[in-house]
């Protein structure tokens, strides 16, 4: 319930915003990503670093393999779930 309501706020956050400011650069970084389109071996990702452009994923990468966006902002996700995709 609580992460719904995260989910919630984030997603009201980034349609709020102006359309200038909607291209800015958001990295979750450290979630694990849950993503039940996949077959389960691979659905499952954890400590992974979710990159978004205004309100459009633009990568799903490993949280440690991967440099931090230069001027994005940081959202600490430890212990929390992404699910790309749903709104």
């Amino acid at each position: 319930m609580k992460l719904q309501r995260i989910a919630f706020a984030f997603m009201a956050a980034l349609l709020a915003q102006s359309p200038a400011a909607a291209e800015s650069v958001t990295a979750i970084v450290g979630a694990t990503v849950v993503r039940p389109d996949r077959a389960p071996e691979v659905a499952v990702a954890r400590d992974q670093t979710t990159v978004l452009s205004g309100p459009y994923i633009e990568a799903v990468v490993p949280a440690g393999t991967t440099p931090f966006p230069h001027g994005a902002t940081r959202v600490d996700a430890q212990g929390r779930r992404v699910y790309p995709g749903l709104s």
